[in-house]
């Protein structure tokens, strides 16, 4: 029942399936106010333990793998004292790692969410850091206003891609940076590839992260199932094992067998 209701999902018209999926994602925010649950995205584990680790203060260790998913992005350029944008910062765990750890002069998280966004400016309290809700097709902000906007995990909800494009392009200053962060179905990658290319950014770099997102599921496949079990209700569980990509749901069988690639992106907008 669980695979049939994804795969049936999956292939909605994008409009419509961002309109489901907008729902259930406001319905999981305003239901669940842990706060301690910051970060919705899938996680990512480095594949070697030769790999530098990053150092993290013991009260971020339970969020390390949310959170070296957006040190993979933000490791490819220096976020001191620059403005920085996050659209789709869901429960925000992200917007504050980079400020607590990168220290942009200025970061912005926006949700379309008014829940998440609510639950944010609960949460957190630090010097530079705020949100506000907003449409990631329309965003609220002038021209050139951030040197960087970061997008992890959320684009594949979007109704039109290129909108979106259009509007990073339209806030980032010249020279500014695109970090992307998200999964799509093998066959409409070269559809994004295209997409990416025609928006005015140039790519910088490409990057096939499914091994790394892979393992981090499996890593904390416990800690999901037990939070799934632990608060949401019967009738959800299914649609939920699906939006957490836990062992054995279509998410992550295709990922596995290769159907879905989840890929990192940076983008620049040109100088001149």
């Amino acid at each position: 029942m669980r695979d049939h209701f994804f795969t049936v999902f999956s292939r909605l018209p994008s409009g419509l399936r961002g309109f489901v999926y907008k729902h259930f994602y406001q319905f999981m925010a305003g239901t669940y106010r842990r706060q301690d649950w910051k970060f919705m995205n899938y996680g990512f584990a480095p594949l070697s333990d030769q790999d530098s680790r990053l150092n993290l203060d013991a009260k971020d260790e339970e969020n390390r793998l949310y959170i070296q998913l957006y040190n993979h992005l933000a490791s490819s350029l220096d976020l001191e004292g620059l403005d920085v944008l996050e659209v789709g910062c869901g429960r925000g765990g992200g917007a504050e790692f980079i400020t607590r750890y990168l220290h942009p002069s200025r970061m912005v998280g926006l949700d379309l969410s008014r829940n998440v966004i609510e639950f944010c400016t609960q949460v957190y309290d630090l010097d530079g850091l705020s949100f506000e809700t907003g449409d990631a097709q329309a965003l609220p902000f002038v021209e050139e206003s951030f040197d960087v906007l970061i997008n992890v995990e959320s684009s594949h909800c979007y109704g039109c891609m290129g909108d979106f494009l259009g509007e990073v392009h339209r806030v980032l200053r010249r020279g500014g940076t695109f970090l992307l962060a998200d999964f799509r179905r093998v066959e409409a990658l070269d559809e994004l590839r295209s997409t990416l290319l025609g928006s005015g950014l140039t790519l910088v770099e490409e990057k096939d992260i499914t091994p790394n997102i892979l393992k981090a599921l499996d890593m904390d496949h416990p800690r999901r199932t037990s939070f799934i079990k632990d608060t949401v209700p019967r009738p959800l569980i299914g649609l939920a094992h699906q939006f957490a990509g836990t062992i054995g749901t279509t998410i992550n069988k295709r990922l596995r067998m290769g159907e879905t690639v989840y890929s990192s992106f940076v983008m620049r907008k040109m100088a001149d």
